[in-house]
């Protein structure tokens, strides 16, 4: 976790590259329901050998649907060497973080 306000939760994820060209980074949202996340303008690369770490800001968008999820997950999209799209899970440091962020949103609303 990076960060945490009364109504946000900023968590830093970590994107490697171990190929050899250039990786573009044309999607990276949040798949999980009643929970939106905002994070840096697509597209943008990640060099060749490299990785880098990219701040998250989650918010619940509806309580009802965020008190269900199971486990939280980003959708993302590439291009480069080859392209596709793929699910990156959140470690369960920010997955308990996020928990506490649906807690203190949404209290107990059903």
């Amino acid at each position: 976790m990076t960060s945490s306000d009364a109504g946000t939760l900023t968590t830093d994820i970590r994107l490697a590259n171990p190929g050899t060209e250039s990786l573009e980074v044309i999607a990276l949202e949040a798949e999980t329901p009643g929970l939106a996340t905002a994070g840096p303008e697509v597209p943008f690369e990640v060099p060749p050998g490299e990785s880098l770490s990219v701040p998250l800001t989650w918010t619940v968008t509806n309580c009802r649907l965020a008190l269900q999820w199971l486990e939280p997950q980003l959708l993302y999209a590439y291009a480069g060497e080859s392209s596709a799209r793929g699910h990156h899970p959140l470690d369960s440091a920010a997955q308990a973080e996020l928990v506490l962020l649906v807690d203190r949103v949404c209290g107990g609303s059903p």
